[in-house]
């Protein structure tokens, strides 16, 4: 408290001075610009006092009006904008909702019916030679060997959207070539997300 009080009558000290000590020159200026205008014909006068109105118009043009024109117009670009993006939004909506309403869950395979749909779905990717073999808990393991990564993962995909399938345990590593992979997965009928 004690220190604002100080600061506030520091400051109004400061500024009292400033005002002092700045009133002088701006009475002579004062002064002087009266005895210019004083020596002015009424001609000069009226010539003088168009050229500060158009100079103020034009201050004003660029400082406040221009300014505030490219601030609009790019406020409104912005505007198109969104309301494009908005459209875009309420079609993937409408699309999203008209997906859903169509999609119909494939039926959970028996674990017995499972295992010829992996091996198509093997097949369908051209990994055929692939290791599938049945645990005796309905689970199956795939030894995936030398195979494209991304092979494996759309096959992953496709099984896990069609049969519904999931990976209980996955182990999976690269080999020597790039984007090869060994792997073994444990995979289960199951509720897809």
């Amino acid at each position: 408290m004690a220190l604002e009080h100080f600061m506030k009558t520091l400051w109004d000290r400061a500024w009292t001075a400033f005002q002092e000590a700045l009133r002088p020159t701006l009475l002579q200026g004062r002064a002087a610009l009266r005895h210019f205008w004083a020596q002015r014909t009424s001609r000069e006068r009226v010539v003088l006092g168009v050229l500060g109105i158009l100079l103020l118009a034009m201050l004003w043009i660029e400082g406040v009006y221009a300014p505030a024109q490219r601030h609009i117009a790019a406020l409104q670009q912005q505007l198109r904008q969104m309301h494009s993006e908005q459209a875009q939004i309420q079609l993937l909506a409408a699309e999203w909702k008209a997906l859903r309403s169509q999609h119909h869950a494939a039926p959970v395979p028996a674990s017995q019916a499972l295992e010829p749909v992996l091996r198509q779905a093997l097949q369908s990717v051209g990994q055929e030679r692939q290791g599938l073999s049945t645990e005796g808990n309905g689970q199956f393991v795939l030894d995936w060997k030398a195979a494209p990564f991304s092979t494996l993962a759309d096959w992953l995909d496709q099984v896990r959207r069609s049969a519904r399938v999931v990976v209980l345990q996955a182990h999976v590593e690269p080999t020597v070539r790039t984007g090869e992979v060994n792997a073994r997965l444990v995979l289960k009928a199951g509720v897809a997300p």
